[in-house]
């Protein structure tokens, strides 16, 4: 966690300084209206993910069950590593540069470096690097998502809506349905 709290000592330092607005620049003050896109836009996330897991399901007859270790401890850890890493990577993808780089080549350009960015990035972070196959789907996937995320941002002039489909997501995939990349929360 103290790496988002380095994340956002340095977006403060760069918005203070390049966009004089500190880090009300990415919408983090709580408003009602902010509060209202977050759940909305975490409901649709949580549902779009797990329509593609109970699609699976029916269509390729997939089976899923629930954790046999299963408690509120394992439940608590696997938000707690969500959050931590969903703040990790939209402060990186959809932060403060992401807002510097409206300012200054435009919200296109912008959302589509900031997608690019995100794809290349989860060649690393999901070890698929020098697998040029994997790392074809991967790109793709991450980078389209990448744009609506960024967009969501853009659109809303919040993090919270980038956090909240963010979140809903990962959420979904990595602990509800133990999809993900990182299966094991110790």
């Amino acid at each position: 966690m103290i790496g988002v709290f380095i994340q956002l000592a340095i977006s403060y330092v760069l918005l203070y300084f390049l966009d004089q607005r500190g880090l009300e620049a990415l919408g983090v003050l709580p408003s009602k209206k902010r509060l209202i896109d977050f759940s909305i836009f975490f409901s649709a996330s949580v549902t779009a993910c797990s329509t593609g897991f109970i699609l699976r399901m029916i269509l390729a007859k997939e089976n899923w069950g629930l954790n046999p270790l299963f408690d509120l401890t394992l439940l608590a850890d696997g938000i707690w590593w969500n959050v931590k890493s969903v703040l990790f990577e939209e402060l990186i993808f959809r932060g403060a540069l992401l807002v510097l780089m409206v300012k200054w080549v435009g919200k296109n350009i912008a959302i589509l470096l900031s997608a690019i960015s995100f794809g290349i990035y989860h060649w690393f972070s999901l070890e698929v690097f020098g697998n040029p196959w994997m790392m074809l789907q991967i790109f793709i996937s991450s980078a389209l998502i990448g744009i609506v995320w960024a967009w969501a941002f853009v659109k809303s002039t919040s993090i919270y809506s980038a956090i909240a489909l963010h979140l809903g997501w990962n959420f979904t995939q990595n602990f509800i349905f133990s999809s993900g990349p990182y299966r094991d929360w110790e």
